[in-house]
């Protein structure tokens, strides 16, 4: 088989690759926060407001899982090139092509390679949980900005992005949730292969901020303590500790007198950010900030000194180890808690 029309299509799938990372990687173009992030109280952060833009975000639906090497070239969204070396996208029959019946064939390093160039650089992402379901304890998930669409793209191409990522699959603690990283095809839950999938989702640590937005549940109206009882529940200790970034939006019903003893499995979290500009926030408590009640800075204020004045009056616990304990006590010496606005959209 001649090679010269492999590396055409590898060319025209390449453009066109990028074409499509392009169009979904506009919304983020930095690794930091900032620039999801507004301060509402003077000196509070550093903030960068040249990409102002806001994106939808997008729900996450089941992955496709072919495996390795196989059947790959149902996944691959490029054009076949003719034999007369064409980069015509049409057919002698006119219709328009977009498969590449080759790929399959190619060397496992070559495809690799492929998904090298296909794949954009690691970024901060949002993980928002969100309605969470009370009858089969399952939370929905929206990153944003999106996964890259190598993640929905076969089993091989998921592999690479999660390493190229540089983040993990983390598990819930029941196995009675449904796959949260899931995409295009069947029903939530439903088996895939005859064999039930591991119930789990992408996440960074390293990178990534897990959001409990005010749609935690479907009625929008939890306190911020019951949202973290909740995330300590469905996630082990051992995930809760690995945790450095957690953002959650303000409710104006909570007094935070119980939130801080919920925060000691978080050993390692370095910013508790308070969203206060939720748009999906009661009406009554969104109106009342519009004028102003209460004041900037007042609630991050008051969420820090709640959670200082609970980890005063905490005991040793005598499971943990000394080195453990160092630990935790150096992070929490410079951990932040922001009140702030995000800029994540809809």
């Amino acid at each position: 088989m001649s090679l010269n029309p492999l590396k055409r299509s590898f060319d025209t799938m390449m453009a066109m690759l990028k074409v499509k990372e392009l169009s979904e990687d506009a919304i983020m173009t930095t690794d930091s926060p900032s620039q999801s992030f507004m301060s509402t109280d003077s000196g509070a952060m550093d903030i960068n407001n040249e990409n102002d833009l806001k994106y939808s975000g997008r729900d996450v639906h089941r992955l496709s899982s072919s495996h390795l090497g196989t059947q790959s070239t149902q996944h691959v969204n490029t054009f076949i090139v003719d034999q007369h070396g064409s980069h015509d996208s049409t057919s002698t029959t006119g219709q328009t092509l977009n498969t590449f019946q080759y790929f399959a064939d190619l060397p496992s390093k070559v495809r690799l390679l492929i998904w090298s160039f296909a794949a954009p650089a690691a970024r901060t992402r949002f993980l928002e949980l969100h309605t969470y379901n009370t009858i089969d304890h399952t939370p929905r998930l929206r990153y944003i900005p999106p996964l890259p669409p190598l993640f929905s793209t076969n089993q091989e191409a998921r592999s690479f992005s999660i390493a190229h990522e540089g983040g993990e699959i983390v598990t819930f603690t029941s196995s009675t949730f449904t796959d949260l990283l899931s995409f295009h095809g069947r029903k939530i839950g439903e088996p895939e292969d005859e064999e039930e999938e591991e119930k789990g989702f992408y996440f960074n640590f390293n990178l990534d901020i897990i959001w409990l937005s005010v749609r935690f549940t479907a009625a929008c109206n939890t306190t911020e303590t019951l949202r973290l009882t909740t995330l300590s529940s469905i996630l082990p200790p051992t995930t809760l500790s690995r945790i450095r970034r957690l953002l959650i939006s303000y409710s104006g019903i909570d007094s935070y007198a119980l939130i801080g003893p919920l925060l000691r499995p978080y050993s390692h979290l370095t910013t508790l950010y308070l969203c206060m500009n939720d748009e999906r926030v009661r009406e009554n408590v969104k109106t009342l900030l519009m004028k102003g009640i209460p004041a900037k800075g007042a609630m991050g204020d008051k969420l820090r000194s709640m959670i200082e004045q609970a980890e005063a009056e905490e005991t040793d616990d005598e499971e943990e180890s000394e080195e453990n304990e160092k630990e935790r006590l150096a992070v929490r010496q410079w951990r932040r808690v922001l009140e702030v606005d995000t800029k994540l959209g809809e």
